[in-house]
């Protein structure tokens, strides 16, 4: 789990904030978070989340999906999430285009 200053303070290692204080669970991801996670010295690599704070490419920000009619729901930790993965290299992401089927990424970094 992350420490609880990493999440409650600003951090060097993220531009934006991606992580609320949750009393069950430690933390969980903020809804519609734009983060970028500073790893010199590769690129900044960004990351968005939607309304329910899944991790989503920037063009799905907005799209709220009925999880009646998803066909995967991908669960984890940190290489579910794709920490440090640019949005398109992200496993859910690019098995679900193969696949074509509608997703959602529930990884959490941890």
């Amino acid at each position: 789990m992350l420490p609880y200053a990493q999440i409650s303070h600003p951090s060097p290692l993220y531009k934006g904030r991606l992580c609320q204080v949750d009393p069950i669970y430690g933390y969980t991801l903020l809804p519609f978070a734009q983060t970028y996670h500073m790893a010199p010295p590769a690129e900044p690599v960004p990351g968005f989340t939607d309304r329910h704070g899944f991790r989503v490419l920037q063009e799905h920000v907005q799209l709220s999906f009925d999880t009646g009619k998803l066909d995967i729901l991908f669960l984890g930790c940190s290489f579910t999430y794709g920490s440090l993965c640019q949005p398109d290299s992200i496993f859910a992401q690019l098995s679900s285009k193969v696949l074509g089927f509608r997703y959602l990424n529930a990884g959490v970094g941890g």
